[in-house]
């Protein structure tokens, strides 16, 4: 009796009494209506959304999701948006998406841009907040490009200027240090493209049509 009751808590403690609810709730958000059917029945399709299901249900320490709403339909992608944007797991979800409702759902976002600071990190914010947030990043970006880059014309005018005086060589040498520390420490170098592309839109450009034969 002792060895059932530790095994009862233990069975509660894991949520045994609530796992088919849990269940059921995931297959029928990933659009399953028939719980009764075999795996094996099911085509290659639905098969994945198994899979994917085994993986929201196990709620591992790290989750990496690389594009998961590919193969989802309208209803399944809110869904998942709705689970993810309440996950109460203790692990991490890394979500890879271009889907908008997707991102809505996140804490944080990351951004690969080309360019000096290739990694931007968007700390407590949703896809709303980042586009706001790398609007002013830019703002701020630009602003300070135009500050270093005014400096170094002032310092690049007083080299031009007095490198050549027996009295001011020094003074224009010590500002030549300042010009390469400032290229050295990346202070020079302009904003990336895809930082201030904050409106980007994309369009496809297609050759014109072939001439008609005759």
């Amino acid at each position: 009796l002792d060895a059932l009751e530790k095994a009862t808590t233990r069975f509660e403690a894991n949520g045994g009494y609530q796992q088919e609810t849990k269940v059921a709730s995931v297959l029928k958000g990933l659009g399953f209506t028939n719980f009764t059917m075999r795996c094996d029945e099911l085509s290659g399709g639905w098969q994945m959304r198994v899979s994917f299901a085994k993986v929201l249900l196990s709620e591992p320490t790290l989750c990496l999701l690389d594009e998961p709403s590919n193969h989802l339909d309208q209803a399944a992608k809110k869904w998942l948006a709705r689970y993810l944007a309440t996950y109460e797991g203790e692990g991490a979800m890394v979500l890879v998406t271009h889907d908008v409702e997707l991102l809505m759902s996140m804490d944080h976002i990351a951004e690969i841009v080309a360019g000096p600071g290739s990694l931007q990190i968007y700390k407590s914010c949703n896809y709303e907040q980042y586009l706001k947030l790398k609007n002013e990043r830019a703002i701020a970006a630009v602003a300070e490009y135009e500050r270093n880059s005014e400096k170094a014309a002032k310092l690049q005018a007083f080299v031009d200027q007095w490198g050549a005086s027996p009295t001011k060589a020094p003074a224009a040498q010590s500002r030549v240090k300042q010009i390469e520390r400032m290229k050295k420490e990346g202070l020079l170098d302009a904003p990336a493209d895809d930082l201030m592309a904050t409106n980007f839109k994309p369009s496809l450009i297609l050759p014109d049509p072939p001439k008609a034969m005759g």
